[in-house]
């Protein structure tokens, strides 16, 4: 659910930004925390070219870029090298978004 919630909260984000976290190191490349990545999202469409047009134009700026999207209100799409790679990027993925979910629960608190 954090993958479409996020995507919610942030209706006009063109990527998420990740930084210093540990679980970034999860990412193919990545060897250090003091990292800041930026993971593409795109908007939802009916049409796969309309979106893989999108998901191509989105990484192409930014370089660097884990491999995975968000599509606005549908969730995560993400690839590795093997299906255990996917899996750990998925589960990264995922686990960096909560994450940043309750950050932003815990500072609109009173």
């Amino acid at each position: 659910p954090s993958t479409v919630i996020w995507t919610e909260r942030h209706p006009d984000a063109a990527a998420v930004e990740l930084a210093d976290a540990e679980l970034l190191k999860a990412f193919p490349g990545v060897h250090t925390h003091k990292v800041h990545q930026a993971l593409p999202v795109v908007p939802n469409s009916q049409e796969m070219t309309e979106i893989d047009d999108a998901v191509v134009a989105a990484q192409g700026g930014l370089p660097g870029a884990p491999p995975a999207y968000l599509i606005r209100g549908h969730g995560a799409y993400v690839w590795g090298a093997s299906l255990f790679a996917a899996e750990r990027h998925m589960e990264a993925l995922v686990s960096l978004l909560d994450h940043a979910l309750s950050l932003l629960s815990l500072e609109a608190s009173p």
